[in-house]
């Protein structure tokens, strides 16, 4: 295959795929299960599964009567966007990495021609040598970080999501989490917390990193992301996992249409923006969140339910 032909082929795979939640979940868990060393690709499998989550909870009932249609739909979009534009930029580097061990042949020199920032070149270039999947992954989380800024944090009409009081609320109430389910009815996870803040979100990401490849319990959490059928349902995780309070939207695809969308086409944000890198990942939370969870998602239906009786805007 010469180089444009490749180059068309994973294009053409990579927008097959980047066409709604589930596929990117289960392109990414397939990835990961045909290269393990890829690190980042299981770690992106389970945060998409938790947008999956974000995004059918807005079509649960005490969602809906809770909140406007066009709130609901904003915070749609938000978590729809970021979802497509990480796969749009990540999926073709994996790809490429792919092709390159099936060619026995690094072939990152192409990783321009996908719009891949300059700051992953070398970073593909030493783990094609030296097969450091920390390395790798740290890197994919920052890359990724900083291709989502300008489209969504700094985008006006989503810029808007992230400036309301529902979302401040949400962060301060500690509602927003990214969850790593077992098989063995244990929860974990971590608070979403300062997400507008890109030191904040490359933490977040290295955090749940550590979590799932790193500690005791890591096995298992892999377990689980590995085998269990990405729905967009909280009832993915919940049938293993007893919660006194079920907060479960419907099906993604029977929920929302597939949103077609355009690509955001940025200046290589290694040569324009400020690189940001944190020297640490932060403060784990490895304690079992089942109980903690529980009480957040009943505050949270509290909340909605008192909304539902206030005009909506």
């Amino acid at each position: 295959m010469n180089e444009h032909r490749l180059i068309q082929t994973i294009q053409r795979k990579t927008t097959r795929l980047n066409v709604d939640n589930i596929s990117r979940t289960e392109a990414y868990r397939r990835m990961y299960h045909r290269l393990p060393e890829l690190h980042w690709a299981l770690l992106a499998a389970s945060v998409s599964r938790n947008a999956g989550y974000q995004m059918t909870d807005l079509w649960h009932d005490d969602m809906i009567h809770g909140l406007s249609e066009r709130v609901r739909w904003s915070l749609f979009m938000a978590y729809e966007r970021a979802n497509w534009l990480i796969f749009q930029d990540a999926y073709p580097q994996l790809l490429l990495y792919e092709f390159s061990c099936r060619l026995n042949k690094p072939l990152f020199h192409l990783l321009d021609r996908f719009h891949v920032s300059s700051f992953m070149y070398k970073h593909w270039m030493s783990f094609w040598k030296e097969r450091q999947s920390h390395i790798l992954t740290h890197a994919l989380i920052t890359n990724e970080q900083h291709v989502i800024t300008r489209p969504i944090l700094q985008e006006k009409r989503l810029k808007e999501v992230f400036t309301s009081p529902l979302f401040y609320g949400q962060q301060a109430l500690h509602e927003s989490v990214v969850l790593l389910p077992t098989l063995h009815g244990v929860l974990y996870g971590q608070s979403v917390q300062r997400f507008t803040h890109i030191k904040a979100r490359i933490q977040l990401g290295r955090k749940l990193y550590q979590m799932m490849f790193f500690r005791p319990y890591s096995r298992s959490v892999r377990q689980f992301a590995q085998t269990v059928v990405h729905t967009g349902k909280r009832l993915d995780y919940q049938k293993y996992i007893h919660l006194g309070h079920d907060f479960s939207g419907p099906l993604l695809r029977a929920a929302v249409p597939m949103i077609r969308h355009q690509r955001f086409t940025a200046n290589d944000w290694f040569i324009h923006l400020r690189y940001l890198e944190p020297k640490h990942h932060g403060t784990l939370i490895d304690e079992p969140l089942n109980r903690w969870f529980d009480d957040k998602r009943k505050q949270l239906t509290f909340l909605l339910r008192m909304l539902a009786y206030f005009p909506k805007t």
